[in-house]
């Protein structure tokens, strides 16, 4: 028999009532039309009025009754009992005679119209299922689905062991359609690259290895790191892999269990498994390092030019304090000059009478130092930073194609 596909808690969810029931659900589903009170044994004992009443709930509200009725949170029971006269703690001794409990569930499914699935309908549901294991891969969603089909078909849910069963061959259904779809992007070159991947280097370590690194710094060193894993990827032609044939939610399945599958785990996977997670876990990676080198660019860029404004800043404090003392001296200059008891051909004497000419001088090449372009910005104190750019910029710009 194969392994079963839920946990012992995802199994124990689906054998049970949950662990509360809101108020809404108990008023939809809990609440006993005329036609429910009218079913209901006149003659039958407290146990079997509260027992027959609860599996017609039961089914309307999980499309199946649960083997053990106590599970029921105890609000609904005593919500239950006060509509059949019956006391909650009566329940215990239901189903004594258990033809007696099959008798009654057999009158509830024909009472809410309901039947138990035929193999024509497991093959149709097992067949429902592959397309829904193409999008979901995991179990647990899986069988939720199935009961929510099953119900909108009025189907009663057959034993969790039936639906473990067909689920998981839904998902090795899945895998052999999955390779099917892909199987035209699976030249022999590209068979070869995919190979590659699961094959250590010098350093013991494989290609896939690397590609699942990110990059730790924000620096040109990292921007290099990431773009070379672009190049790397350009020249396998990964841009040209094109998986449209397969659910957004499959690809990004596969490429998760290429991401955290261990290099043993994936080598003894058979090549219709192992092909296509590695070629959507490609597929991933690119963009992703796409995006990352898009990223670290932006930051080291942004930290540049952060650094430039800053030191624009700096520049303007400090140049603040200078200014003081040319405003000072162009004040004498200005009075001197704008003195009309002093002969023209005395201003230059009178001037360096006061102010010695290598002072003057001095000041003068102060202000070359001083004076900003006309629109101010920090662009020159940028154009300084030209080795750093220099490490990464060509190189992020030649391996993207912009448009």
């Amino acid at each position: 028999m194969p392994a079963p596909v839920l946990t012992d808690a995802e199994r124990e969810r689906f054998l049970r009532f949950p662990a509360q029931i809101q108020r809404a659900d108990l008023n939809t589903f809990f609440t006993l039309s005329a036609s429910d009170r009218k079913l209901l044994p006149r003659t039958a004992t407290a146990p079997n009025r509260i027992g027959f009443a609860l599996q017609v709930c039961a089914l309307r509200y999980l499309g199946f009754c649960p083997e053990d009725l106590g599970t029921i949170p105890a609000a609904a029971l005593q919500y239950v009992a006060e509509q059949v006269d019956a006391e909650p703690g009566g329940l215990a001794d239901y189903g004594e005679r258990r033809h007696t409990r099959i008798d009654h569930a057999l009158q509830a499914q024909a009472h809410l119209r309901l039947r138990r699935p035929n193999r024509g309908d497991l093959d149709s549901l097992s067949t429902w299922l592959v397309a829904r294991a193409l999008e979901h891969d995991q179990p647990v969603v899986l069988v939720d689905l199935a009961c929510q089909r099953l119900r909108a078909q009025g189907l009663v849910r057959p034993a969790i062991d039936t639906l473990e069963r067909l689920v998981a061959a839904a998902r090795r259904r899945a895998r052999v359609e999955t390779h099917r779809l892909v199987a035209p992007l699976l030249g022999e070159p590209r068979k070869k690259t995919l190979d590659f991947l699961l094959v250590p280097g010098d350093d013991g370590r494989t290609p896939l290895a690397r590609l699942r690194e990110s990059a730790i710094r924000r620096s040109p060193a990292s921007i290099g790191e990431t773009v070379a894993k672009i190049r790397e990827l350009q020249a396998w032609q990964v841009g040209d892999i094109d998986l449209a044939c397969l659910t957004p939610n499959r690809r990004k399945f596969l490429a998760q269990l290429g991401r955290r599958s261990t290099n043993q785990a994936l080598q003894r996977m058979g090549p219709e498994r192992r092909y296509p997670i590695l070629l959507a876990f490609l597929e991933d990676v690119h963009h992703e390092l796409v995006d990352e080198a898009i990223d670290l660019f932006d930051r080291c860029l942004a930290n540049t030019s952060s650094k430039a404004g800053r030191e624009l800043d700096e520049f303007r404090l400090n140049g603040a304090r200078a200014a003081n003392e040319k405003v000072r001296l162009l004040r004498d200059l200005g009075r001197i000059v704008l003195d009309t008891s002093i002969p023209d051909a005395e201003v230059r004497e009178r001037i360096f009478q006061h102010i010695s000419a290598t002072a003057l001088r001095e000041a003068v090449d102060e202000c070359d130092q001083l004076i900003r372009p006309e629109d101010d910005n920090y662009f020159d104190l940028l154009a300084q930073r030209y080795g750093y750019l220099r490490q990464f910029v060509p190189e992020f710009l030649n391996v993207l194609a912009f448009r």
